[in-house]
This record gives C-alpha cells, sequence and structure tokens, in this order.
C-alpha cells in the first residue's frame, strides 16, 4: 500500500499542472489494481 502511494505521489508531481491528467493516470491506476486484484482471485480457485 505504501509502494501505492509512493507511486501516486510521483504522479501527483508530475501532473500537479494539470489536474485533469493527473485524474486520468489515477483512474488507470485504479483499473490497473482492480484488474490485479481478480488475476489474483482466479489464480486462488
Amino acid at each position: 500500500m505504501n509502494c501505492i502511494h509512493s507511486l501516486l505521489s510521483h504522479l501527483n508531481l508530475l501532473y500537479s499542472d494539470s489536474h485533469f491528467e493527473f485524474h486520468k493516470t489515477l483512474i488507470i491506476v485504479s483499473e490497473f489494481h482492480a484488474a490485479n486484484k481478480k488475476v489474483l482471485l482466479l489464480n486462488r480457485s
């Protein structure tokens, strides 16, 4: 979780001049995280 937090902080610095770009990146990151969870659940069963 700390890793994700530092990643988001880094992205926030990159996109501090453009809130929309940051928001878009945040959505991509959260979608990737959700997809990752699904893969882990599928592998477990």
